[in-house]
Parts: structure tokens; C-alpha cells; sequence
């Protein structure tokens, strides 16, 4: 029997450097908890989070670690030399990936100080809520990609 709503879900991640330190990335799921593990690769680092899922369900990705009174180092014209942070680079299910628009889009970041920001960039402390609605990985990832350009909902912002 094939069950179309246990998938595999792949998230990858490259981080970014700043006073020697990286953001903390952890991911719950299911009542479960995970670490994104960075490593270096290629001049990047970069982290990997790879699960099975069942759909429907909800991914918290949790961004944490950053002092943005030093963590974020600019020249004398205040443009961004350094940054602290982490960027959600693909997102997969079962291998099919979803939309750049959805990456670029659909990814809502709630900050620790209660500011939306849409974009898969994450430069501050906060929470991104992936909410996956259909019953099947196939429904699931037409959904994600069917309108690549309009939020999720009446109440997301639009970028």
C-alpha cells in the first residue's frame, strides 16, 4: 500500500559568519526536535536537515544566537561587511523541490521582537513556521508551488 502522506523532507541551509560564531538552527516537527548541524564545504558552510514527515504537519524552524548590537559588523558607510546569519537555500519533499518564489515568497520569519519579515534570509533571532495543509506529498507540493507569487493566506504579508 502507498501511503502519499509519509514523505521525506529536506531543508539545506548556509550559514553565514560573524565575531566566530554561527546562528543556532533548530527544527521541531511532530513533537520532535533536531539541531542543524553545520559543516564547511566548498568555502561555505552549510547545514542539512532530512526527515520523514507525515502530512499534514507543521515545521518550526527557530533561528537564535544573534546580538544584533555586534553581530552585524558595517564600514563607514554602513553598508553590511559581516553578517550573522542563515539562509534557507531548497526545500524538498520526496526530492521535488518547491518553487525559488516559494523560498523567496511564502517563508514568513516572526522575530523575537514580533516584526514579519518575508524572505528565506534570516538575519535575526526568531521562528519560521512552515505549515504543510494537504494530505499527500503530491497535493502538498503543487500547493506550495500553484501560486508561487501570492502568500499563503489573506493574513500573510505580501514582499
Amino acid at each position: 500500500m502507498i501511503h502519499l502522506n509519509k514523505c521525506r523532507v529536506k531543508i539545506k541551509f548556509q550559514f553565514g559568519k560573524c565575531n566566530n560564531k554561527l546562528f543556532s538552527v533548530t527544527i521541531k516537527e511532530n513533537n520532535k526536535s533536531f539541531d542543524v548541524l553545520p559543516f564547511e564545504t566548498d568555502n561555505k558552510i552549510i547545514g542539512v536537515f532530512e526527515n520523514t514527515i507525515f502530512l499534514p504537519t507543521k515545521i518550526v524552524i527557530t533561528a537564535s544566537g544573534k546580538d544584533n548590537s555586534v553581530d552585524t559588523k558595517l564600514d563607514e558607510n554602513f553598508n553590511i561587511i559581516e553578517d550573522l546569519f542563515v539562509q534557507i537555500t531548497n526545500i524538498s519533499l520526496d526530492d521535488f523541490e518547491l518553487h525559488q518564489n516559494f523560498l523567496y515568497k511564502k517563508i514568513i520569519l516572526n522575530t523575537v521582537e514580533n516584526t514579519k519579515i518575508v524572505s528565506n534570509y534570516i538575519g535575526f533571532n526568531g521562528e519560521i513556521e512552515l505549515d504543510f495543509k494537504q494530505n499527500n506529498v503530491f497535493l502538498q507540493y503543487l500547493d506550495s508551488n500553484l501560486h508561487p507569487d501570492l502568500p499563503l493566506s489573506k493574513e500573510d504579508p505580501i514582499s
